[in-house]
């Protein structure tokens, strides 16, 4: 396995720890809204064909109204292999003026729960996002600053600067 490979296949285990069912019990997918595929991810193109777009060079699930991973009961139906966007949500990196930051997206229902499951991992994280998946991460950046409305209107709380691999 190559390092970018490994180094993401960890980043995804550190969510195998976390519970989420009390803070998102019956969440019903609010959060399932244009997701990114990152990674070796974009293979889930294979099991929901048609669910996949691209734009410009990043692959994500582009259906703003409900995702195709969704079940008709309101839970994620790939949940053990989600894309490592979904693990995040509602952390993300933004851009401001050339900066980048941790932000929380302020959309999520019990974001100050998960700002507080999430802070203390930013170092962890920011350890594991190698060059090849922060060029990833940069792409999606451009792209969801322009496509993803709770970005445009400011709907997000910065957490900190992001200190991590900056190309």
């Amino acid at each position: 396995m190559n390092e970018s490979l490994q180094d993401f296949n960890e980043l995804k285990l550190i969510f195998q720890g976390l519970d989420f069912d009390d803070i998102c019990p019956d969440c019903r997918g609010q959060c399932c809204q244009m997701p990114w595929l990152a990674g070796d991810e974009d293979q889930l193109a294979n099991l929901f064909p048609g669910s996949i777009k691209y734009i410009g060079e990043t692959p994500f699930v582009l259906d703003h109204n409900e995702c195709a991973f969704l079940g008709p009961e309101g839970k994620c139906r790939i949940y053990e292999m989600r894309p490592l966007d979904c693990r995040l949500f509602p952390l993300d990196i933004i851009e401001e003026q050339g900066e980048y930051y941790w932000c929380v997206f302020t959309t999520c229902p019990d974001w100050r729960k998960m700002k507080e499951l999430f802070e203390p991992l930013l170092p962890l994280f920011e350890n594991k996002i190698n060059a090849a998946l922060w060029d990833q991460f940069l792409k999606q950046i451009k792209v969801t600053k322009e496509e993803y409305a709770p970005y445009r209107s400011g709907q997000y709380v910065i957490l900190k600067k992001f200190a991590g691999q900056i190309a």
